[in-house]
């Protein structure tokens, strides 16, 4: 959901590429809020839209990468790990492209792994330089930002009911 509000709230053009579960949002209720959704259920898939959004990607457009590694992890049952390593490796490198050779701003969306590291951390390192978590206190969404080594470098609190307001004026939130 954090992705799909972000994406929404961009200004030019904004893609959203849900990943595994958040493949399945409605897309044409997405196209009617200005996003570009795509939503993708394999490893192939989504090999294929990295390559279609090199194409369809215009300078200064966003580019909402939810639920990065959920397709990567059924590799997990190949008995050599750094399968899981080069196709992480491959999708991240392709996103660094697209952000460099088309100036785009690109958000990936991941869940927490082991330690309070992102999952999938040994492959963003390299390319990640913001990593953003979003914490939900009471009333309060608390957004801590760390650096490229996870160390804090600012924190902002915004009003849950506040935020939750804005989505639903935009129609994000409903029917998901």
């Amino acid at each position: 959901m954090t992705g799909l509000v972000l994406a929404s709230m961009w200004r030019s053009g904004a893609f959203y590429v849900g990943l595994g579960k958040h493949a399945f949002y409605d897309s044409g209720r997405l196209s009617r809020l200005g996003l570009k959704f795509y939503g993708v259920v394999s490893f192939r898939e989504e090999l294929e839209t990295l390559l279609e959004l090199g194409i369809l990607v215009n300078e200064g457009d966003l580019i909402v990468y939810d639920g990065f590694g959920s397709l990567i992890f059924p590799l997990y049952a190949y008995p050599r790990g750094h399968v899981i390593y080069s196709a992480g490796t491959l999708v991240v490198s392709l996103l660094s492209k697209l952000s460099i050779d088309k100036r785009t701003t690109v958000i990936i969306v991941s869940g927490e792994g082991a330690e309070g590291r992102p999952l999938l951390f040994s492959v963003l390192r390299a390319y990640v330089r913001r990593y953003f978590w979003f914490v939900r206190e009471g009333e309060l969404v608390r957004i801590i930002v760390q650096d490229a080594e996870l160390s804090q470098v600012g924190t902002l609190r915004l009003d849950a009911g506040e935020v939750l307001e804005k989505a639903q004026s935009r129609g994000i939130t409903k029917g998901l």
